[in-house]
């Protein structure tokens, strides 16, 4: 009941949060938060990651996309942002990496820095296989 309750609060504070925050219809938010995103932008030849914003919702969007296009007010993908990470080298280590977006530990935005700090509140977060999976690899390697 309590875990029950605690989603739907959840949910809500999500959806409030991503009305406020974007000027985009609420069919397509609901869509972008259904819709599992393929994260392969290096071609690295290591396992894709499948990212899932339903399993994100307590978090703001905010919290990753921190870019917005100005011409629809909606939030860019890091890679595809002029201004953000477009350096999709897996090996570069600059700002504007791609790589470093997601795997900084020093960074809250990043996924693994975000994972290395809730890991203490949910250890099921630990690793690389948490994002990495061969599983969900295959899956999208067979579409």
């Amino acid at each position: 009941m309590k875990t029950s309750l605690l989603c739907v609060l959840l949910a809500t504070v999500l959806c409030l949060s991503v009305i406020f925050a974007e000027a985009r219809p609420l069919e397509e938010i609901k869509t972008a938060i259904a819709s599992p995103t393929l994260l392969d932008y290096g071609r690295s030849s290591r396992m894709h990651v499948i990212f899932r914003h339903d399993r994100h919702v307590a978090f703001n969007c905010l919290t990753c996309h921190h870019k917005m296009s100005t011409e629809r007010n909606v939030f860019l993908p890091c890679a595809d942002a002029p201004s953000c990470h477009p350096d999709t080298n897996v090996a570069s280590r600059t700002s504007k990496s791609y790589y470093l977006a997601l795997h900084r530990l020093d960074s809250e935005r990043s996924c693994l820095g975000c994972h290395v700090t809730e890991s203490a509140r949910f250890p099921r977060l630990d690793g690389c296989q948490t994002c990495h999976s061969a599983l969900l690899d295959d899956r999208m390697q067979n579409r």
